[in-house]
């Protein structure tokens, strides 16, 4: 029954891949709201609803005496016990035991955010919102039931932390998906949008969006395409609105190859990356053909792990990236960081770079300012009376004039000298 190609497993394939994933958050939606959900995700508006043993209260006491029952065969424990489906055949492109070992990786879903109570992205890992992350964004062509697919890559641990895929979301309900993905989970995210027919279509409507931004671009003709294929039969120039910028990821058989050795790698050396479960399931998925090229099997799709691709090549091959924040090699920014001040960068640097720059100012006393502000807001105020108005000039020349005959009748000195004598004597 865990086998991928076997007959009940093919036979139920159409009826999971066209139901929705259920997520506890559905719990608090109404029966109407859950028929909208339903509408917006499922074309057969039915829920795939998967648990793990210790999410139905079954401790690890249990899970142990079923391994046991099991006599701890591997395969038998993640087909029976953790209901994963594992390919019988050999047209993978993968040794099997990579295949088993990245499987056996795979991290469980930390939060499920349902934005705009339509849209359900799975992340794996805490999210900093002032760390910079790739979105890549795999525009669905509305062919063959295919998915309109997301993967959130952290470049720091080139590891994916997010997902979301539907069959049935529309072009301008991807631009409101984007939009509030940036606006609520990954404020620094970069949109790696592939560049397909509906791909510019995405692409146009959010530069005129607070999203603009975010926009991946590159003018690298590795990543944008020879000038060959931005030329029609005739040579005119095609489509130059959206080559001037080079905007989003362009994908062709070059780049495409591209990204299967960037995918054969990762599974050789970082066989952590792939981490989350719609990734792993198009993983799973994946055979070679004959020719040698790598796509998925009939009746399947690749789409998220052409998402997870599409932000990796970002990553390998796109260039000044630190526009959007991330420096290779350095260190995101904590979420509770502070600001760091001048004095403190300059105390930090080589005392060779420090003679480039100017010494810092000693801060000034928090009191002498608010004393300094006060005296001059009450200047300010005695330059506002009229020097006309006598009677105010009168008053200041009496108050300095009583002032000094206090100071003329008391002879305050004397007393202090007559009391430091009687103290020495």
């Amino acid at each position: 029954m865990g086998n991928v190609d076997s007959g009940p497993v093919e036979e139920t394939k159409s009826t999971r891949k066209l139901a929705t994933r259920w997520t506890d958050s559905l719990l608090d939606f109404s029966e109407m709201q859950l028929f909208e959900y339903l509408k917006k995700n499922s074309p057969t508006y039915m829920f795939y609803i998967e648990y793990e043993y210790y999410q139905l209260g079954k401790d690890e006491e249990w899970y142990q005496s079923q391994c046991r029952e099991l006599e701890f065969d591997k395969i038998r424990i993640k087909r029976e016990i953790h209901l994963q489906r594992i390919r019988g055949t050999n047209d993978s492109p993968f040794d099997p035991e990579d295949l088993d070992t990245i499987n056996s990786l795979q991290k469980p879903c930390l939060e499920e955010v349902m934005l705009h109570r339509i849209f359900n992205v799975r992340l794996y890992a805490r999210i900093n919102k002032n760390k910079t992350y790739l979105v890549g964004v795999d525009v669905a062509t509305g062919t063959n039931n295919d998915n309109t697919a997301i993967t959130i890559v952290d470049p720091y641990t080139e590891q994916a932390v997010g997902e979301f895929k539907s069959p049935l979301i529309s072009v301008p309900d991807i631009c409101t998906f984007l939009r509030l993905l940036i606006r609520d989970i990954v404020p620094k995210g970069v949109l790696c949008i592939e560049r397909n027919s509906l791909g510019d279509a995405v692409i146009e409507l959010l530069k005129s969006t607070e999203v603009s931004y975010n926009l991946y671009y590159d003018s690298d003709a590795f990543l944008i395409g020879s000038p060959d294929e931005k030329l029609d039969e005739k040579g005119f120039i095609k489509r130059e609105a959206e080559n001037r910028k080079s905007f989003g990821v362009f994908t062709n058989a070059k780049s495409r190859e591209v990204m299967m050795a960037i995918l054969m790698r990762l599974v050789a050396e970082q066989k952590d990356a792939f981490a989350v479960s719609y990734v792993i399931d198009d993983m799973n998925n994946l055979i070679r053909k004959a020719s040698g090229k790598i796509e998925a099997r009939p009746g399947e799709h690749d789409d998220n792990i052409m998402s997870f691709l599409i932000a990796m090549y970002v990553l390998y091959h796109g260039k000044k990236l630190y526009k959007w924040g991330f420096i290779r090699g350095g260190t995101p920014l904590d979420d509770n960081l502070k600001p760091m001040k001048y004095e403190d960068v300059y105390n930090e640097m080589p005392d060779d770079m420090r003679e480039l720059f100017p010494a810092p100012e000693p801060e000034k006393d928090p009191y002498e300012e608010e004393l300094r502000r006060a005296i001059y807001e009450s200047q300010q105020q005695r330059q506002n009376f009229s020097e006309d108005d006598t009677s105010v000039v009168k008053m200041e020349k009496e108050l300095d004039t009583n002032y000094n005959k206090m100071l003329e009748e008391d002879d305050y000195t004397a007393d202090v000298d007559d009391f430091f004598s009687d103290i020495n004597s």
